[in-house]
């Protein structure tokens, strides 16, 4: 299917450059591979990502890092 997306000008270099690294005439299958790591492997990749830190903090700086995001969220503004 056919679309129109506008990209930033330096976005869309990178994605150009991509597909000539690839050596692909165009850059669509770029931008449907990375839509697709997006959805199908965003979440799973955040979730890695939490895991490996998992464990990280000891009990004191786990306690200071909630009561910093505790009083972060307080204060946001919407």
């Amino acid at each position: 299917m056919r679309t129109t997306v506008e990209l930033p000008d330096d976005l869309r270099q990178r994605v150009v450059s991509e597909a000539a690294a690839r050596n692909l005439r165009d850059y669509s299958q770029v931008i449907v591979d990375a839509l697709r790591a997006y959805f199908d492997g965003g979440q799973d990749g955040r979730q890695s990502a939490v895991a490996r830190v998992r464990g990280s903090l000891n009990r004191q700086a786990d306690e200071r890092e909630r009561r910093r995001l505790t009083e972060l969220r307080a204060n946001w503004r919407t």
